[in-house]
């Protein structure tokens, strides 16, 4: 297993810098205009948030998953482009066939707003909501993957974004998701830092 940052010359953007890359901030608010579909939000203890607290009306898909907050940051795919982008290999690089991971590094997301805590609760499209001590999560080096082999994820793909933990890897090779246990986490769309 191996890791690899991908990027050249890019630093951990700000939200302030990300909102100038991926979109715009309305005057006097606080709030991101997107180019894209906003694929992943953070949520809790956010220190520089890019939204508005949950709306019952905006946020029904939120508030029917019992997900309620105050302080958030959203991000499309063109703002998580803006990180540093960390390359996970799940066998041999020279191997062909396996899943290669890309995406920031929780961390650098967390770091770029702001946000404290001591646990992240990784929310799913299917399944319940996976907790995770931010100490282990930093530890085992998690990354917010938006792409295998190259390609974004879609929905019905482990998207819109997964959770990998490289130094979770099993030291086998996997060509398959599915094989990769507790190492990932598919079909994100939600962490909220508490």
């Amino acid at each position: 297993m191996k890791r690899l940052f991908l990027s050249a010359g890019l630093a951990i953007a700000s939200t302030a810098a990300i909102s100038a890359d991926a979109g715009q901030i309305v005057a006097g608010e606080n709030k991101v205009e997107f180019r894209s579909t906003v694929i992943f939000t953070l949520v809790g203890n956010v220190g520089i948030p890019n939204r508005g607290p949950l709306s019952a009306t905006e946020d029904s898909f939120f508030s029917a998953r019992g997900i309620a907050f105050e302080r958030a940051s959203q991000f499309d795919f063109a703002s998580l482009q803006t990180y540093v982008q960390e390359a996970v290999y799940t066998g041999e690089e020279s191997q062909q066939h396996i899943p290669v991971f890309e995406g920031p590094r929780i961390i650098d997301l967390l770091s770029s707003v702001h946000a404290e805590g001591k646990t992240l609760v990784i929310h799913r499209l299917k399944g319940d909501p996976v907790t995770v001590p931010l100490a282990e999560a930093i530890k085992e080096g998690a990354v917010l993957a938006i792409r295998c082999n190259k390609i974004p994820f879609a929905i019905g793909d482990s998207g819109p974004v997964a959770v990998i933990f490289p130094d979770r890897l099993p030291a086998h090779d996997h060509a398959n998701h599915a094989a990769l246990g507790d190492a990932f986490i598919g079909s994100v769309f939600l962490i909220e830092i508490r």
